[in-house]
């Protein structure tokens, strides 16, 4: 790697968004009805909730701060059109990850 590369590697990396275990700003499901015993119709408006919530970003600045999964979920990901690095609370539990092993290990 030249040296010109290594100090752009270098900058990029300081410049990754770490999003570790849960958003900063919760997403507000306030909108969304959730009615008892209508498991069709609650799939329905929360699939209707979504549609809007996303055609909502339309023409909007983009969110730098916004997961892209839920914080429970078992997985993490590097998203390069971003530039962050998201873990979720979820791959941050046992068996996943243990704080008292050793980096390789986690």
């Amino acid at each position: 790697m030249s040296a010109a590369t290594k100090v752009h590697a270098k900058d990029k990396l300081l410049a990754v968004a770490n999003k570790i275990g849960y958003p900063d700003k919760w997403r507000d499901y306030t909108k969304l009805s959730v009615v008892a015993g209508d498991a069709f119709g609650n799939a329905q408006r929360a699939a209707d909730f979504e549609t809007a919530r996303q055609l909502a970003k339309i023409s909007q600045p983009v969110d730098h701060g916004e997961f892209r999964m839920t914080p429970p979920t078992i997985d993490a990901y590097y998203a390069w059109s971003m530039n962050d690095i998201t873990f979720p609370a979820g791959i941050l539990q046992a068996p996943f990850y243990d704080p008292a092993a050793s980096d390789a290990t986690n």
